[in-house]
């Protein structure tokens, strides 16, 4: 096996160690416990070179606050989408068009660089002509925003649920102009049928090892059969040297049936 199968991938490791002290707020950065690191010091920490160490940080949506690279607590970065969402409702703004400056002045708790960092992990900027003062302008993204409510769901109610009932809370939660389906939820959560009962079971790709071995060891322990297509957002992204997903696929899985419409269902080979 090559070098690059042994070490895990720079964004693994990078979020592995900044995982250990999340930004949750200012009020949370008194403890003494909690170790930060500027770019110097995680270039000492990580095993990457400066370009490599910038695209992690910008592929984590890594931010630094007082000097130091962080990453925002995903509780924390709900929160204060629900609160944006609130205060856009409140005031009538569509969430396609909000301002920056007045956002801080309805949420004063948060600051400016916080704000725009949460617009930012949920939508983007809107290119406008309007006058300067109008200019920051941020459009909320369906995707990212269900997504993040999904999460949440998961976080209160337990990891197993029962399908419609999720997907119920999910729709109340989720703001009108947004649509929940299943494909918001591939590499997220896994759909099973349990006896006669339809459940949703929390998933989470990012939280499985880089290496392709480990990935799908735990994949087939979480669940003995996969299809194609439910298995694939969970190794979209695994690398071998030479070897594509497809290749990579028939190295660890063996197909043990098909469904009537071709899919394949895959079994672990070991």
């Amino acid at each position: 096996m090559s070098s690059s199968n042994k070490t895990p991938s720079v964004n693994h490791t990078l979020r592995n160690l900044l995982s250990l002290s999340l930004y949750s707020g200012e009020q949370e950065e008194e403890d003494p416990k909690k170790k930060t690191y500027n770019f110097d010091q995680l270039l000492r920490q990580i095993q990457a070179s400066e370009g490599e160490l910038r695209r992690a940080l910008k592929e984590l949506n890594a931010i630094r606050v007082n000097g130091n690279w962080r990453l925002i607590s995903p509780t924390y970065s709900c929160t204060i989408l629900k609160l944006i969402l609130a205060t856009a409702t409140e005031n009538d703004w569509s969430l396609s068009s909000l301002n920056l400056k007045d956002l801080s002045e309805q949420l004063p708790e948060f600051s400016i660089q916080i704000l725009e960092h949460t617009l930012r992990l949920f939508g983007n900027k809107v290119v406008t002509e309007a006058p300067e003062n109008e200019k920051d302008l941020w459009q909320l993204n369906g995707n990212p925003v269900c997504i993040a409510l999904a999460k949440e769901i998961f976080a209160q109610k337990g990891i197993t649920q029962p399908y419609s009932s999720f997907f119920d809370t999910w729709r109340a939660k989720v703001p009108d102009q947004f649509s929940v389906d299943d494909d918001l939820l591939k590499g997220l959560a896994v759909i099973e049928t349990v006896g006669k009962e339809k459940v949703i079971k929390y998933f989470p790709v990012e939280d499985l090892p880089p290496q392709p071995k480990e990935r799908f060891s735990q994949l087939f322990s979480f669940k003995a059969k996969w299809t194609h297509t439910d298995l694939l957002p969970y190794i979209m992204e695994l690398h071998e040297a030479g070897k594509t997903t497809e290749q990579v696929l028939v190295k660890y899985c063996r197909v043990v049936s098909k469904l009537e419409d071709g899919t394949k269902v895959y079994a672990s080979r070991d």
